[in-house]
């Protein structure tokens, strides 16, 4: 009985062991199974996540509808108690959504159209220290700022603010609002000179802005004046 077996399994074992299948054949179908279940679980992830955005998104679109007819009619207060009450709780929902950005922005210019400084300066402080805010976002924070604490005649303080916008972008808006300042403090050779840079630069991007070109006429400059591009194409020349 035992030479039978013996015999037997010299017969089977090389067969076992050219193939590999038949040994590790639980292994990978068990391989197969845990991809399957991540793949699963990765897609289900990711459907959830575009459920998330697309419902921040669609209350950011409403909310965003309600400051629209608030900016056509500021003196509804039933309107306003709405979009202040729809934007906290989007905000609560969604701290962590760049759309909180936004909303401090739009309340803070709210705030700052109704007269509430103080409020209009803590929302854009928000925004400042908001770890989610990108940088373009904080650097209109600070502009912004800067023109709140001028309106509060806190000059040393809204220059102080003026220091923390360093983006290009921005540069000319800055520079304006640093005129502004030398102005009310009687300097206006500073004045004409940060308003020359803002407009140099406005040059460069062919942007005009009308109420600069003022300013720099004020002090008896009259700028060059600045083409905005034409929107139509001009065919190429051969």
């Amino acid at each position: 009985m035992n030479k039978s077996y013996d015999k037997y399994a010299q017969v089977q074992q090389p067969s076992l062991e050219a193939n590999p299948l038949a040994r590790y054949g639980k292994l990978i179908a068990g391989l197969v199974a845990l991809a399957v279940l991540a793949s699963a679980a990765w897609a289900y992830w990711r459907y959830q996540q575009q459920t998330a955005r697309d419902a921040v998104a669609s209350e950011y679109a409403a909310l965003t509808a309600e400051e629209q007819k608030l900016a056509l009619n500021p003196t509804d207060e039933v309107a306003r108690k709405r979009y202040q009450q729809q934007a906290q709780q989007l905000v609560q929902r969604y701290p962590d959504s760049g759309y909180r950005t936004q909303i401090s922005l739009q309340q803070a210019q709210q705030a700052a159209d109704q007269g509430q400084l103080d409020e209009a300066i803590r929302q854009l402080q928000q925004v400042i220290n908001q770890p989610q805010a990108d940088a373009g976002m904080k650097q209109l924070a600070w502009l912004r700022l800067a023109r709140l604490q001028m309106a509060q005649n806190q000059l040393d303080t809204a220059a102080n603010s003026l220091k923390q916008v360093t983006l290009p972008a921005f540069s000319a808006s800055r520079d304006e609002l640093i005129g502004d300042i030398a102005l009310r403090r009687n300097q206006p050779q500073q004045a004409l000179a940060a308003y020359q840079a803002a407009w140099q630069t406005l040059a460069t991007r062919q942007e005009p802005r009308p109420l600069l070109k003022t300013k720099l006429e004020a002090l008896g400059v009259t700028p060059v004046n600045i083409q905005p591009p034409s929107p139509i194409r001009q065919p190429a020349t051969s």
